[in-house]
């Protein structure tokens, strides 16, 4: 199993921001070479024409009929233009992420929010914990509650999971959701079910997957839904504590799922058709993975994924692939940090592309960010952190993470949910109730008062890189 372990601190790109002030620098050495009389006196400073070019060559304007009739002090103008290029070489130095981006508060009067995903119009339903869906508008108005799941074990770590729309939602208004369902004989098993959405209620309610066997313990439920490029509907489920369950194929407990969307099982699922075996598994040994998204280019699933003490991965999910927990993992045990299984790699095993020692960060919800309206963060993996109460930017290359920054820390709020507007714009959803949009910072003195801005501005967060 290669080692990444979230050490490497390689800048990301960003554009040089110096063109104007090289222009204005450029002016100042020339009114340097003319000496401080000219500077102080107000002579007129020579015009210079300047390449469009970062790279290119500024040309000089003739040279003034009247040369200054006092030659420049040399130890005064070596002053003068060492400042100047040490104004330069700052100038081009790329802003910190944690310096171009700002977060604006849409409210804080949710109760426990686990999920959230977006309508067409910018609009947004939310799901929390206690099993309410609501309705929340752009600027962060909350409606009246379209359904409340029923049977929601919401102790611990149950609840209302996950939402997703049907890629037909337009025509069919269904939508989907995980949650941890109580049963009667008081256990509890990961329930994926879909409603009908119709003026604003939902209207019908239908049980698609059920989590088998349900159990009593109160963790590790996972969980997230959501549809892959080819329609079907994928859901992480947690081991619930059962750690030897997940490398075992007759059960539902530490897997990821692949069904349709009425619930039926793809014939192409990799272990249809083999003997006391769940055929909805796409892959399995996952302890509590809690986040998901697709690449936007290749189509594949990547996941987020809680381990015990350390070991938390982020993983690439490939059909019928054993992710290792609890026989492979980076993860020790609570409290002793003894070992957990047979080592960090075997060659059944498939390596995460990332991993955390020797302590968890808890990664939740994520999304890779491919709107245009916060260039600092373009073309990242963003992962909320529950444990680590940060945002996490992730630079990826191909199907390798290469950097990890860590950001908004200075906020303390554990993230629980990342996703994109429409309209691309990243928001963010914690545990203290609060929905957040990520937002460009043009300057670092810049309040909420731009045309078309709404909600209360905090600070945009410090970084850390490790």
């Amino acid at each position: 199993m290669q080692e990444n372990r979230g050490s490497i601190a390689a800048p990301m790109p960003v554009k040089p921001r110096a063109p104007l002030v090289l222009v204005v620098i450029a002016a100042m050495l020339c009114a340097c070479s003319a000496g401080p009389e000219a500077m102080s006196a107000g002579a007129p400073i020579e015009a210079i024409s300047v390449a469009n070019d970062i790279g290119g060559a500024a040309t000089p304007a003739p040279p003034s009929a009247d040369p200054p009739a006092v030659a420049a002090a040399p130890v005064a103008r070596d002053e003068a233009e060492k400042a100047i290029i040490e104004a330069v070489r700052e100038a081009a130095m790329p802003l910190p992420t944690r310096d171009r981006i700002r977060v604006v508060t849409l409210t804080d009067k949710l109760d426990r929010p686990t999920a959230m995903v977006f309508m067409a119009d910018g609009s947004l339903l939310v799901a929390e914990k206690r099993g309410r869906i609501l309705p929340i508008t752009r600027d962060g108005a909350i409606g009246s509650p379209i359904g409340r799941v029923p049977r929601v074990m919401a102790q611990s770590q149950g609840g209302l999971l996950d939402l997703a729309l049907d890629p037909d939602f337009a025509s069919n208004q269904l939508v989907y959701y995980s949650y941890a369902e109580r049963l009667k004989d008081g256990t509890a098993r990961t329930t994926i079910a879909r409603s009908t959405l119709k003026d604003g209620r939902f209207t019908t309610w239908r049980k698609l997957y059920q989590q088998h066997p349900s159990v009593t313990d109160g963790i590790h439920f996972g969980s997230r839904v959501l549809f892959g490029p080819d329609g079907r509907l994928y859901a992480t489920l947690g081991e619930r504590s059962h750690r030897s369950a997940a490398q075992r194929l007759d059960n539902g407990l530490g897997k990821v799922i692949r069904i349709e969307p009425d619930g039926k099982i793809p014939s192409d699922n990799p272990f249809v058709g083999r003997a006391k075996t769940n055929d909805a598994i796409l892959s399995y040994g996952h302890r509590n993975p809690v986040g998901a998204a697709f690449h936007p280019l290749t189509g594949a699933l990547w996941i987020s994924e809680n381990g015990p003490q350390g070991g938390d991965e982020i993983n690439l999910i490939k059909a019928g692939a054993n992710y290792g927990w609890p026989r492979i993992t980076y993860g020790r045990e609570y409290g002793s940090g003894d070992p957990i299984g047979e080592g960090t790699e075997a060659p059944d095993v498939e390596a995460p592309l990332f991993y955390w020692v020797p302590y968890s960060i808890g990664p939740s919800g994520m999304v890779f960010y491919t709107g245009d309206k916060v260039p600092a963060l373009a073309g990242s993996l963003l992962v909320g952190a529950t444990d680590g109460r940060v945002l996490i930017r992730m630079t990826v290359t191909e199907d390798k993470i290469t950097e990890e920054e860590r950001l908004l820390d200075d906020l303390r709020e554990r993230i629980r949910d990342v996703a994109q507007s429409p309209d691309g714009y990243p928001y963010l959803l914690t545990d203290s109730g609060r929905l957040l949009r990520i937002e460009a910072r043009v300057s670092a003195a810049e309040n909420d008062t731009r045309p078309g801005s709404h909600g209360r501005v905090e600070a945009a967060g410090s970084a850390d890189r490790r």
